[in-house]
């Protein structure tokens, strides 16, 4: 069982994982699931018993290697990342709906208007709302029916849609790129090199100028330490790393695709009313 509070990105996630090492090694508390589907909490000893394991015996730097790192934080990351992905394939879905019901046209998801501003993300939602509506009887009542456009919350889907989508690859590759890192501390090399202490920015792009403000306090501080080897490459940490950005980019790339959908919304609870 993992604690909700706790330190959580600063020096890699140490009260989380804690938890979750202390499991191994056969105390705190661990849910698991019973024959009829339901969650239990029950100790960690009996909960490795029932898996047919036994306690484990830590060596030598094994237990800072369980607690410090990021996989808490980018579980985490990966689980907000799954759903919003999933609200993105039913955003266009829904936006389709709408459209059909405000009797809204298609024609503003023409391949060609997309293919001269060839955003990925705005194309596949434009492809996806297209092949929603292709045999839609509704969409036909917009002919010759005086209207000079539909509202931006219908007619801006792909561009909308297409941004967060965008913003949702760029987390998936920054987590999947994560989960496949080593995140010890220290690192330690087959050349027995331990390298240069502090903490290294993994900052790139828009990135850049949040990453210059952290790494000035980091010059600062090396200055003191140079020589000193016994820290790692900061690579444990999480505060300054790009998984940080990642998250943050999930949320609002999620705000984004709501606020259309809101809008969207309130067009059709118009539409119903009268209004």
């Amino acid at each position: 069982m993992v604690h909700e509070y706790g330190s959580l990105g600063c020096s890699g996630d140490l009260a989380p994982l804690a938890h979750v090492a202390m499991v191994l090694l056969g105390h705190g508390d661990a849910f698991v699931q019973t024959p009829n589907g339901q969650t239990q909490l029950i100790s960690a000893a009996e909960a490795l018993s029932r898996a047919g394991l036994g306690p484990i015996t830590l060596l030598a730097k094994e237990g800072l290697a369980l607690i410090n790192g990021t996989q808490a934080m980018v579980a985490t990351g990966i689980f907000a990342l799954h759903t919003a992905e999933r609200c993105a394939r039913l955003a266009d879905l829904i936006g389709a709906m709408s459209c059909d019901a405000l009797q809204g046209t298609d024609a503003a998801f023409d391949p060609r208007i997309h293919a001269v501003r060839p955003h990925p993300g705005q194309q596949t939602s434009a492809a996806n709302l297209r092949a929603l509506m292709a045999n839609s009887s509704l969409k036909l009542s917009h002919a010759g029916c005086g209207k000079v456009q539909d509202p931006y919350s219908l007619r801006c889907m792909p561009q909308v849609h297409g941004a967060t989508r965008d913003a949702l690859a760029y987390v998936r590759q920054v987590l999947s790129r994560e989960i496949n890192s080593a995140t010890d501390n220290p690192l330690v090399f087959l050349d027995g090199d331990f390298g240069v202490a502090g903490v290294v920015l993994q900052a790139r792009g828009e990135r850049d100028a949040f990453a210059k403000c952290e790494h000035d306090v980091a010059v600062e501080r090396e200055c003191g330490n140079l020589g000193d080897e016994r820290d790692g490459g900061g690579g444990f940490g999480g505060a300054a790393a790009a998984v940080v950005f990642a998250v943050d980019v999930d949320t609002v790339a999620r705000s984004s695709a709501a606020g259309v959908g809101e809008a969207r919304g309130d067009d059709v609870v118009g539409a119903v009313g009268g209004g």
